[in-house]
């Protein structure tokens, strides 16, 4: 379903014929602050995709080499080279459930920075016993766990994505 963690979708430009392959940024487990989304279009080259990092809240995420792997016990540092974070703010809504009472959600911020990777790097962490995420603020960071399967995580999505390519 659009908007849902992990949906892929599908689509060609009527204006210039790009193809594109777009996944919704998935949870890691253990965390409910960090997602990870995965992009590619037919003008990237071949062997590179974009690895999007999306931590809720409103954060200034460090410049640089700031999306950190643990990959089976090795680190390994993506770099960025967006300088500003990018910070959407979605609103909240109010209404009515079935039974007459009211519901709610609350607005919230959710930060992110893109990095572009080779394909083979996301075939690693697919393959990868334990991968573990860290993502760098200016004064603090978030981190959950990659290589753990479930509705709505991002190990599974980033399969499908690759099954898509």
């Amino acid at each position: 379903m659009p908007g849902m963690p992990g949906h892929i979708t599908e689509s060609t430009s009527k204006f210039d014929g790009r193809k594109t392959l777009a996944m919704e940024p998935a949870w890691l487990y253990n965390t409910t602050s960090l997602k990870l989304g995965l992009y590619k279009d037919s003008t990237l080259p071949k062997d590179k995709v974009i690895l999007t990092a999306v931590a809720v809240g409103a954060h200034a995420i460090s410049p640089g080499k700031s999306l950190k792997f643990n990959i089976d016990n090795e680190t390994v540092a993506l770099k960025t080279h967006q300088q500003l974070t990018h910070i959407k703010t979605t609103a909240g809504t109010h209404g009515y459930v079935r039974s007459h009472e009211g519901a709610h959600a609350r607005s919230y911020n959710a930060s992110s920075k893109d990095y572009l990777v080779d394909i083979t790097f996301i075939k690693r962490i697919l393959k990868a016993e334990n991968v573990a995420v860290r993502l760098d603020f200016r004064n603090s960071y978030a981190e959950g766990i990659f290589s753990h399967d479930g509705i709505s995580l991002a190990r599974p999505a980033f399969n499908n994505f690759m099954k898509k390519l």
